[in-house]
């Protein structure tokens, strides 16, 4: 199904068909438990961190000033993100994390960056673009697939396939 481009993705298209147009409540609620767990881990280290510095009053201040900063960004975006194809949005974040993680698993080895922090950045670059030419690798790769599958059917008895 790739060679509708971005917007679907294996399967898609047989699980969306059956889809309303109302307000999808399972969705919002994974979605808010899963921010909400993930903003809940940011908040504990940075009060821990604080804790650690001996300043758990600032910390504190910060980690409720962070929430109230990433559900204000959140809600103030929603439209624009919404627009953004589900396997685009998928890729591009799949890129981010991995190369956040090699920076950082390379740091934890010992390693030093050209650039130092800078090289998040053409790190970043270089997974996006790696990304993007497999998927179009992919894509064609499938497209032949698919068309040799159309040759190979058996013709029926009105001589189509």
């Amino acid at each position: 199904m790739s060679r509708y481009g971005w917007a679907e993705g294996i399967g898609e298209r047989q699980v969306e068909e059956g889809v309303g147009s109302g307000f999808d409540w399972t969705g919002f609620v994974l979605a808010f438990r899963g921010v909400s767990l993930e903003g809940l881990e940011v908040a504990v280290i940075v009060v821990a961190f604080g804790a650690a510095a001996h300043a758990i009053g600032s910390a504190a201040i910060g980690a409720a000033a962070s929430v109230l900063l990433v559900g204000a960004l959140g809600a103030a975006s929603y439209r624009v993100v919404a627009r953004i194809p589900r396997r685009a949005l998928q890729l591009f974040v799949g890129a981010l994390l991995t190369t956040f993680g090699t920076f950082w698993a390379a740091e934890g080895l010992g390693a030093d960056w050209p650039g130092g922090d800078l090289a998040l950045v053409w790190l970043g670059a270089f997974y996006i673009a790696a990304a993007l030419v497999l998927v179009r690798v992919v894509s064609y790769w499938r497209r032949g697939t698919l068309r040799r599958l159309r040759a190979a059917e058996p013709l029926t008895e009105g001589g189509s396939r």
